[in-house]
C-alpha cells in the first residue's frame, strides 16, 4: 500500500511538470528567389524567326553558336546551368561567366538552349531560345537567261539562310575557274560571252564565316528567241473568266506579254518568265456574254521581242451553262484533265469519232491501269456526254466510267465508236474519270481505249 501511494505522487509530479512547459514555436521560413532572370543577350543572336544578326557576326555558324548571358550580381549566386535540348551541357560556378560557344552542332538544325540561375537556396530562374544553324547547301535552281549574242544573266535560289553574298566563277575549256564577280543579289549578268561556246559556270554563297557547298552548271552560248505557242484556251467553270496556257519556245525572255483583240500596241497583262498560264478576269470592260474575244502572247526581254503567236478566240458563253465541250484538237490534254496510274493517257490522231484527234490509254501491261479524270465545280444537275471505244480482251480487260469515284458503266472486247450519255447531280462538284485496265494474262485487239467528244452540261 506504501508503494502504491509512492508510485502516484511521482507520476502527478511528472504530469504537472509537462504541463508547466510551452510549445516549440514555429517561425514562418521563405526561400529566396534570385533577383535576376538570366537573359540571353537576343541583340546579338536575333529573335522571332529572325537570326540575320548572328548569322553575319558569326554568333550562329552551320556547326557551332556562342551564347552570352546577363550577369547575376545576387549575392545569393550558386551557380549557371546551361542545357541543350533539355540536357545539361555546362555548369558555371562563376558569375562573371556569361559567355559560352556549343561547339558540337550540325548544320540546318533547331536547338533549345535554357539558361537557368541558382543561389544558394535552391532556387532559380530561367530563360529559353530556339535557335537555327544555317544550312550550307549550295545555290539552287541555278538558271540561266540570254540577254543577246554577248550577254548571259544567271539566277538561282539561295539556300544558306547566312548568306551575305555570291561569289560567280566561271571557266572554258580545261582552264581554272576564274572569279566574274561578288553580288549580293540572286542573279549575275555576264557582258563578255561568246555565242558557240560552252561555259561552266560555279556559285558559291558565303559570309564572313562560312561557305556553301559548289554549285556548277554548264552552258551552250546560244540564243533561241521565237514565238511562244497558245496550247489551250478556256472559259472557267462559273465564271466570264478566260484561262489561257502556252508552251514557251525561248531561252532569252525576261517576260511574256498577253493581248486581248485588235490592241497589239498595249499589254493587257505582263507575267514573268517561269508562268505560261494566263486568267484575264476583266469582266467589266469585256468578256460579255455572247461576245467572241482573240489573244495573243509574245515573249519580250530589255531588247527586243519575239512574234506574237498564233492568235486564238474564244466566245463567252453564259456561266449558268458553261460545262466542258473538248474535243481534243489541239493535241495536248487540256489545263485540268489529269491522268494517273501505270501510264498517262495521250492525245492521238490514229482513230476519232469526230475531227483527226482524241485521247488514248497509256499503254499498260497485266494488271496495270491507265486513268483520265476532270472535275466540274457548282452544285446542280449535269448532263455527261462522250464518245468512246475499246479494243480489248472480251470480259476481261474493261474501259470503266466513274462520276465522284463511282463506278457507272464498263465496256470491253471491241466496241467500235459508241456514245454514252448520263444525268447526273451534285451539291458541290463533280469528278468526271475513266479507267483503262488489264487483267493478269492475254492481250487482244489494240489492246486499249479511246474518249472523244466529251460534253458536261449543267441543265438545272
Amino acid at each position: 500500500m506504501r508503494r502504491l501511494l509512492v508510485g502516484l505522487l511521482i507520476c502527478a509530479g511528472f504530469l504537472a511538470s509537462c504541463a508547466k512547459k510551452n510549445p516549440l514555436e514555429v517561425t514562418a521560413y521563405k526561400i529566396g528567389v534570385p533577383s535576376a532572370q538570366p537573359l540571353f543577350d537576343r541583340s546579338v543572336l536575333g529573335e522571332n524567326h529572325n537570326f540575320t544578326v548572328g548569322y553575319h557576326n558569326g554568333n550562329i555558324q552551320s556547326d557551332r553558336v556562342t551564347l552570352t548571358w546577363q550577369r547575376i550580381s545576387d549575392s545569393s549566386f550558386l551557380c549557371y546551368k546551361l542545357m541543350r535540348d533539355n540536357f545539361l551541357i555546362e555548369t558555371f560556378a562563376d558569375a562573371d561567366q556569361t559567355e559560352y560557344t556549343d561547339s558540337t552542332l550540325f548544320q540546318n538544325r533547331q536547338y533549345e538552349y535554357k539558361i537557368i540561375v541558382l543561389n544558394d537556396q535552391a532556387a532559380s530562374k530561367i530563360d529559353t531560345m530556339t535557335i537555327p544553324t544555317p544550312s550550307l547547301a549550295g545555290p539552287t535552281n541555278v538558271n540561266y537567261l540570254f540577254l543577246s549574242e554577248t550577254m548571259v544573266q544567271l539566277y538561282w535560289t539561295n539556300r544558306m539562310q547566312s548568306a551575305a553574298d555570291f561569289e560567280v566563277s566561271r571557266r572554258q575549256g580545261a582552264d581554272d575557274f576564274e572569279l566574274l564577280d561578288t553580288v549580293t543579289d540572286t542573279f549575275y549578268v555576264d557582258r563578255t560571252v561568246q555565242e558557240g561556246e560552252w561555259s561552266e559556270y560555279q556559285v558559291v554563297a558565303k559570309n564572313d564565316f562560312e561557305t556553301s557547298d559548289t554549285t556548277r552548271v554548264n552552258l551552250f552560248i546560244q540564243e533561241i528567241f521565237n514565238s511562244p505557242v497558245i496550247t489551250s484556251i478556256r472559259q472557267l467553270d462559273g465564271s466570264r473568266s478566260v484561262e489561257i496556257e502556252w508552251r514557251d519556245n525561248s531561252n532569252s525572255e525576261s517576260e511574256f506579254e498577253i493581248f486581248r483583240d485588235s490592241n497589239l500596241l498595249d499589254p493587257i497583262a505582263t507575267v514573268p518568265l517561269n508562268q505560261t498560264v494566263y486568267t484575264d478576269n476583266d469582266t467589266t470592260n469585256a468578256l460579255q456574254i455572247g461576245d467572241e474575244y482573240t489573244y495573243w502572247v509574245r515573249a519580250v526581254n530589255a531588247i527586243d521581242e519575239t512574234d506574237f503567236s498564233a492568235p486564238v478566240q474564244i466566245t463567252i458563253l453564259d456561266p449558268a451553262q458553261t460545262g466542258i465541250s473538248e474535243g481534243f484538237e489541239s493535241g495536248t490534254l487540256p489545263s485540268g484533265w489529269v491522268s494517273s496510274g501505270d501510264a498517262s493517257w495521250f492525245v492521238t490522231n490514229i482513230t476519232a469519232s469526230e475531227g483527226t484527234r482524241s485521247v488514248q490509254a497509256g499503254s499498260i501491261t497485266h494488271n496495270q491501269w491507265s486513268a483520265l479524270e476532270t472535275t466540274v465545280f457548282g452544285a446542280g444537275t449535269y448532263r455527261i456526254e462522250f464518245d468512246y471505244r475499246v479494243s480489248s480482251e472480251g470480259s476481261f480487260d474493261y474501259l470503266v466510267f466513274y462520276t465522284n469515284y463511282t463506278m457507272q458503266d464498263s465496256w470491253s472486247g471491241e466496241s467500235g465508236w459508241n456514245t454514252y450519255s448520263g444525268i447526273f447531280h451534285t451539291t458541290d462538284y463533280l469528278v468526271i474519270a475513266w479507267n483503262y485496265k488489264k487483267d493478269s494474262t492475254a492481250d487482244s485487239g489494240s489492246d486499249t481505249a479511246w474518249i472523244d467528244n466529251v460534253r458536261i452540261e449543267k441543265i438545272d
